[in-house]
């Protein structure tokens, strides 16, 4: 356990403190118990002294939560840059084909997933860098451009973003962040908008290369708890 408050900490912050830098476990921290330490037995309980930048709890022994203390990570609310590992700088998508979307009804609202690190820069200089990005079939580069996808991320978890996005072949921070594109229509050329044809039980996924995208710094945004039912 970690005094670390989730409300206070980036994702990539806790897992780094908790498990050290370098390890692969990216999604221990996307979901978060909250334990009542005046249920706890003071003899049972030991501080890990790890050199971390906030010390580690150890339990000898069963702790009771309710259903209530589980809750999905939420939103860090602080402010200021924070480190993170670089993704790659080539993105793989798997589809059949490419179609534009002129004569198509779009979303108002697009979403665009990226790591805190890339928030923080997106946030800072008010706009999205193209990346490149290339197909899962034939690995041959479709050319620079940003993924923007309809998954409304009040509804669905990061890991389901990730697979229907990626297919799992993604590093699991690549759903952390998430910069919502509001205003379609005002802010894309639709011509420069396409379409991904992919397998029907995906949703809608596209690409738009017309260079730079325009942001506002208040939608760029830690990703949301997701609020949709849970299935009984």
């Amino acid at each position: 356990m970690t005094a670390l408050n989730p409300h206070r900490y980036y994702r990539n912050e806790i897992v780094d403190n908790n498990y050290g830098t370098g390890i692969s476990r990216n999604n221990h921290a996307d979901w978060v118990v909250y334990v009542k330490t005046d249920r706890l037995s003071k003899n049972k309980l030991h501080c890990v002294t790890t050199g971390a930048n906030q010390d580690i709890y150890r339990y000898d022994g069963d702790i009771q939560v309710s259903a209530g203390d589980i809750h999905d990570k939420p939103r860090c609310l602080k402010t200021g840059s924070v480190k993170n590992k670089p993704k790659s700088s080539t993105i793989t998508i798997s589809y059949t084909a490419i179609k534009p979307v002129a004569n198509m009804t779009v979303p108002d609202k697009l979403y665009h997933y990226v790591c805190t690190a890339d928030a923080q820069t997106i946030r800072n200089n008010k706009q999205i860098l193209p990346s490149s990005i290339s197909g899962q079939s034939s690995g041959v580069i479709i050319g620079n451009g940003i993924l923007l996808s309809s998954m409304n991320p009040n509804r669905y978890y990061r890991k389901e973003i990730l697979q229907d996005i990626y297919d799992d072949q993604c590093p699991a921070n690549c759903a952390d962040n998430v910069v919502v594109v509001v205003s379609v229509n005002q802010l894309i050329d639709i011509n420069k908008l396409f379409m991904f044809e992919r397998c029907p039980w995906k949703s809608d996924l596209f690409y738009y290369n017309g260079g730079v995208l325009p942001v506002q710094p208040n939608n760029v945004m830690d990703k949301p708890r997701c609020a949709k039912p849970t299935k009984k």
